[in-house]
């Protein structure tokens, strides 16, 4: 890819990033105040749809979709049906959450395979996995498992792009440490088990991966200006 084609990319990212977080943020608002969950579905796909119309010069090298963005697209697509049937059973929740976990895995492995690793692709799937962070939050919020505190793990990624927009660091791409996959996993099983009844380990494990992803942000924040 040459520097003017990466240039226009990074371009395009930024500015989806930006109105993405600041659509979540909205969303979550209205979800909060007067409209049921399932509408932050339909919002949410018009912003990835978005995303991957105006991305689409670069979805891949060879400028096709990919099987492994196909794959990053089916875990979107389960995670906006989770907050269409917010009302299903919580062992429903735990096994599509458990399926679209297990999908996340899959779609970096294949890109690599076929040769078709991307920037698209990377953002893609980074936002997907936002999204659905976000998505297990809101669950547990209007399933009255937990206080309006579990909402705060699910924007820390929405927050810190809006940070970075009125911030104006020198670097604009956040430090992405060795183990920032690691605190991924843990976070999203953390979420996951919320969802069973075991209601007091739970609530102790989801407020401390809360202060480990704000921390863990923090240190991205501070790396960034001091880049």
């Amino acid at each position: 890819m040459d520097l003017e084609h990466k240039s226009n990319l990074q371009n395009h990212l930024v500015t989806w990033s930006e109105w993405h977080a600041l659509a979540m943020l909205v969303g979550v608002w209205t979800i909060l105040v007067f409209l049921p969950i399932g509408y932050f579905s339909p919002w949410a796909l018009a912003s990835f749809t978005t995303l991957i119309v105006c991305c689409r010069p670069f979805w891949t090298p060879n400028q096709t979709f990919g099987f492994a963005n196909t794959i990053t697209g089916f875990r979107l697509v389960g995670i906006l049906v989770l907050l269409m049937f917010a009302n299903i059973p919580n062992e429903w929740v735990i096994i599509a959450s458990i399926f679209i976990l297990i999908l996340d895995g899959v779609d970096g492995y294949v890109a690599r395979k076929t040769n078709l690793e991307s920037e698209f692709g990377e953002y893609f799937d980074k936002e997907v996995d936002a999204l659905f962070m976000l998505t297990l939050c809101l669950l547990l919020f209007t399933k009255s498992q937990f206080g309006l505190w579990i909402l705060i793990p699910g924007s820390f990624r929405y927050l810190f792009v809006l940070y970075i927009k009125f911030s104006n660091p020198t670097v604009y791409k956040e430090y992405q440490s060795p183990f920032s996959k690691w605190i991924f996993s843990f976070t999203m099983s953390t979420l996951i088990f919320d969802f069973t009844s075991f209601h007091n380990i739970a609530f102790f494990l989801t407020l401390g991966i809360t202060l480990l992803l704000g921390f863990s942000f923090l240190v991205s924040i501070i790396r960034l200006h001091r880049s």
